[in-house]
């Protein structure tokens, strides 16, 4: 994304900015992960797409996003526990996939380290 200096950026374009700088941070800290940049994990998408994507994973997964995406995707992988809308910026959540669906192992927060 090319930023015009004079012009300021708009909402959808604070966001993939935003976005693009998340991933290039996550990149340097695991540079040996395959990289793949999708609009469905934008702050605003709906979770549906990358559910079905999920069923299928068989490998470590690293899924960088941002608010409200993030609950909402924890919510639908693991009905009925509560995901509060403000996780936290720069928390990392540690799920697990089972036989019977997604469990939460661990939330780590800036404040926790």
């Amino acid at each position: 994304m090319i930023a015009d200096p004079i012009q300021p950026l708009s909402r959808q374009g604070m966001d993939e900015s935003h976005q693009a700088q998340t991933s290039d941070i996550a990149g340097e800290v695991f540079p040996l992960i395959l990289k793949e940049e999708r609009e469905d994990l934008s702050p605003n998408a709906a979770a549906d797409k990358i559910i079905v994507d999920l069923e299928n994973i068989r490998n470590d997964l690293l899924i960088v996003s941002h608010l409200p995406f993030i609950p909402n995707l924890l919510a639908r992988l693991i009905p009925g526990q509560n995901f509060p809308r403000s996780i936290g910026t720069a928390s990392v959540i540690i799920l697990k996939k089972t036989d019977k669906g997604w469990e939460l192992l661990e939330v780590i927060t800036p404040q926790s380290l």
